[in-house]
């Protein structure tokens, strides 16, 4: 419950931009924490990609083999925020492929195997991507005043 109070007061936002994204990489470490301590497994000695690694396996999620992560960490930008960007746009892709594959779409007669967990990761994930791109979008209202 502590946890998620702390995902709530996360998501309800701040004007303090550094305040926020370090309580959400500290929610994230100490909800991998929780979980590897309630699989009686230990984090001593990882770092955070590494308990967060551990926390996946230890729940049965999936984690991309070693190659993808060294591939990534090679071709992504070494900027953060261009890191960030870019591994939304894979997270865009990822939901369009899970829906395309296993949705509604594209006028299927079968009943999708999405399960509502997935679908309401997906749907928050598309909602995070669609406000960078429109908050990323020029403003045209000024422009068009002129």
């Amino acid at each position: 419950e502590v946890l998620r109070a702390y995902v709530r007061r996360i998501q309800q936002g701040a004007t303090d931009a550094p305040l926020v994204t370090g309580s959400g990489k500290d929610l994230l470490e100490a909800t991998a924490r929780r979980v590897l301590n309630a699989q009686g497994r230990s984090y001593s000695g990882h770092d955070f990609p590494g308990t967060l690694f551990h926390a996946f396996s230890a729940v049965g999620l999936p984690t991309p083999p070693s190659s993808a992560i060294e591939t990534l960490n090679q071709d992504l930008s070494n900027d953060p925020r261009e890191r960030l960007k870019q591994v939304l746009y894979l997270l865009g892709c990822s939901v369009n492929k899970l829906r395309n594959d296993q949705g509604t779409g594209h006028g299927r007669a079968f009943a999708p195997s999405v399960t509502d967990l997935e679908a309401k990761i997906a749907a928050k994930a598309m909602a995070l991507i669609s406000e960078l791109l429109l908050a990323a979008q020029p403003d045209r209202t000024s422009s068009s005043r002129s």
